[in-house]
């Protein structure tokens, strides 16, 4: 009987091993780790950085809370978020909430906001040329608070997503090589009747042993929004 105990114990000893490391391709897993992404105007000028870190591990180091701190180009705090991470199976889960732009929720913190949808966008532990993602969705019903009545809602869904590419990328933090892939993005604000939807394409690269490394955000029509860059990387 102990033998048996043991050999359980170390089977999910191992089965945590084994997520914990498909997930640090994608993001490092290891309490105190940050990286910082520069961001860069259609001009392609620096307007700002966003540095992310990895605050509390748990569950055998499958899940964690991540902090990003959102800086312009002076260096001055513009604004901060909170979300998660999480390994299941082989497949990395990020919280949706990391797609939306920190002041966007941070407007509401004085009001009830309730989470609807799946949640997470999934990255598979193996990334293969060619290959669909599953798409996300995720809504926020916001009311004023202790009440019923939902007051604004918001939208955020993303799909077509494609590995279209492998390609060798180069960034402040130095050379990587990297996965491709593409998205199309909404995010909807709905007051009453009334509607204002935002579309948005993206381009992603994503090292393996990494994680994110450089992005671009175009409008539906094609026109470059913004880019951002890996800049430092601490483990």
């Amino acid at each position: 009987m102990q033998a048996m105990k043991k050999c359980i114990l170390f089977a999910f000893v191992l089965l945590n091993s084994t997520a914990k490391a498909q997930c640090d391709m994608y993001f490092p897993l290891t309490t105190g780790a940050s990286f910082e992404m520069v961001s860069y105007n259609p001009k392609e000028e620096p307007s700002g950085t966003v540095t992310y870190y990895v605050k509390d591990l748990r569950n055998g180091g499958t899940e964690a809370d991540i902090s990003s701190e959102v800086k312009d180009k002076k260096g001055k705090v513009q604004s901060t978020a909170a979300y998660m991470v999480q390994c299941k199976g082989t497949e990395m889960l990020i919280d949706m909430k990391s797609t939306l732009p920190a002041e966007t929720l941070d407007g509401y913190k004085d009001m009830d906001v309730k989470a609807k949808g799946n949640g997470f966008i999934v990255l598979p532990g193996t990334l293969t040329v060619g290959a669909a993602l599953a798409d996300a969705f995720m809504s926020w019903d916001i009311s004023a608070k202790g009440q019923t009545t939902v007051m604004t809602t918001l939208s955020m869904s993303i799909t077509n997503r494609m590995v279209e590419a492998k390609d060798t990328v180069t960034v402040p933090a130095g050379t990587f090589e990297c996965y491709k892939i593409t998205a199309n993005s909404r995010l909807e604000t709905a007051i009453g009747g009334m509607k204002i939807p935002i579309e948005m394409k993206t381009i992603e690269y994503y090292c393996p042993g990494t994680g994110l490394v450089k992005s671009y955000t175009y409008s539906k029509n094609d026109k470059l929004q913004g880019t951002s860059a890996l800049s430092k990387i601490t483990k």
